[in-house]
């Protein structure tokens, strides 16, 4: 799994290494805003040029991912720092919830009617929404994590065996997939595509045997625990930030 930093184009969204966003900078031709986009122009060329600063700090930087809650409101002597604007109690999902998938794109959903890897390059599209970030996991070597729930009016965050929070993400995993697949068959319905009805129906079966291969094959299901594991680990950052602007939050409708 590759672990490079990816950088970005903050005007039309353009996401790749150092070498070939620099390239995307040094084109003739200028391109064009994203409809994502809520930047100033003065803010996209402050982003894009300190972006390289090894102390810049960013969060989600993804292309078409919606850059909107982010706020900007400290640039000092070339950092810059981004703090975001979130309600918590009402943005922040659950883990015993459904993820929100509204930043898996149409393009992306289609890829799923075909795709022979579809578990865990689910879960990194699914967290690439910050709001999705409800599993706190140190590293691999970890027997234990963080999971966010809203039990009764209270948020907390509730210690949880690993191989509990695989076993239940691949099953929320599962669920979404064949949400989509319904959802795709529902958008084409009036087409009475059999061939493309066939397909996904194939597709849901096999979406339904690697759950059960994960189940039961014991070396297959020591493979994915350590993938989906090593997923959630890379999105610790963002999974501890939103814990600590939770608790924040917390802290402070406590006061009234």
């Amino acid at each position: 799994m590759s672990t490079q930093k990816k950088y970005c184009c903050f005007k039309c969204g353009y996401t790749s290494q150092k070498s070939n966003v620099i390239n995307h900078f040094k084109r003739k031709k200028v391109c064009s805003r994203s409809p994502n986009c809520k930047y100033s122009e003065e803010h996209i060329e402050l982003l894009n040029k300190h972006q390289f600063d090894k102390h810049f700090l960013v969060t989600n930087i993804a292309e078409n991912i919606s850059i909107e809650n982010q706020n900007i409101n400290n640039i000092t002597n070339n950092h810059i720092t981004n703090n975001i604007t979130i309600n918590f109690p009402d943005k922040l999902i659950s883990f015993d919830e459904d993820w929100d998938l509204s930043l898996v794109g149409d393009k992306n959903k289609m890829f799923f009617t075909l795709a022979q890897q579809v578990y865990s390059p689910l879960l990194k599209m699914i967290l690439n929404n910050e709001f999705n970030n409800n599993v706190i996991i140190e590293s691999q070597n970890n027997q234990k994590g963080l999971v966010f729930k809203k039990l009764n009016h209270q948020r907390i965050y509730e210690e949880c065996d690993i191989n509990k929070i695989i076993d239940d993400a691949m099953c929320k995993l599962n669920k979404s997939l064949h949400n989509m697949l319904d959802n795709l068959l529902i958008d084409f319905s009036k087409l009475d595509d059999k061939l493309f009805n066939s397909r996904i129906n194939e597709q849901k079966d096999f979406i339904n045997q690697k759950l059960s291969e994960y189940q039961n094959n014991k070396e297959t299901q020591n493979k994915i625990r350590n993938l989906i594991t090593d997923i959630f680990v890379n999105k610790k950052e963002i999974a501890i930030s939103n814990q600590k602007n939770l608790l924040k939050d917390i802290e402070i409708s406590n006061e009234y």
